[in-house]
């Protein structure tokens, strides 16, 4: 081979190289970006699910309506489990959310073996204020899994504290999810985002073209 065709070689072999290396970082700062923009997404949605949670308290303990089986629906815990079920009628982000616990008295509450651990882990770290985590359904879906804790706070007691304090309606109505004190877990707010949705965000643009 002559010199001139080696050198042509090894020209074209480097930039090849060069080219290689560009898209892989190029591809490595698209997931970094799209994971970053996620985790963003995620803390959102639980600071708009929070705020919910506090209004919807604060307007009901304040409007002094008795705890009946007409007014329940509007406590947080119940209001917030069917906003997540109304969610996907407007969004097709295919994100889903709810505020489940160990200890519902609502079964559409229940927490998952995902979200037990979250709990678990929630409890043997009180100061951790989320847990992100990747995890894979058993119908091999993947999900990037956001938890976050929700806390008891004073007038949650009023349901959650003592039974025998609790309104007649809730200590008739349930035999779980009390004597709860102030501080202690009551349960996550759980967001799961498709891990394909992300993906579409890693994609670079016209790369599948």
């Amino acid at each position: 081979m002559k010199l001139t065709k080696k050198i042509w070689l090894v020209l074209g072999l480097l930039v090849g190289l060069m080219l290689a290396v560009d898209v892989a970082r190029t591809r490595h700062e698209l997931a970094e970006e799209a994971s970053r923009e996620s985790e963003y997404e995620a803390r959102n949605i639980h600071a708009l699910v929070m705020a919910m949670r506090r209004v919807y308290q604060d307007q009901f303990v304040k409007s002094g309506l008795p705890v009946t089986d007409a007014t329940v629906g509007f406590l947080p815990a119940h209001s917030i489990a069917r906003i997540a079920r109304e969610f996907p009628n407007w969004s097709n982000s295919g994100i889903r959310f709810n505020n489940v616990s160990d200890r519902p008295r609502n079964p559409g509450n229940m927490a998952d073996r995902f979200e037990m651990e979250a709990i678990d882990w929630f409890r043997a770290n009180p100061a951790a204020t989320e847990r992100l985590r990747d995890i894979v359904e058993d119908n091999g879906v993947g999900y990037l899994h956001y938890a976050a804790p929700i806390r008891v706070e004073a007038p949650c007691l009023k349901c959650h504290g003592a039974r025998a304090e609790a309104p007649a309606v809730i200590a008739e109505k349930y035999d779980t999810a009390f004597d709860y004190r102030v501080g202690d877990l009551r349960g996550i707010v759980s967001l799961r985002m498709p891990k394909a949705k992300i993906e579409e965000r890693r994609t670079p643009a016209g790369a599948n073209a």
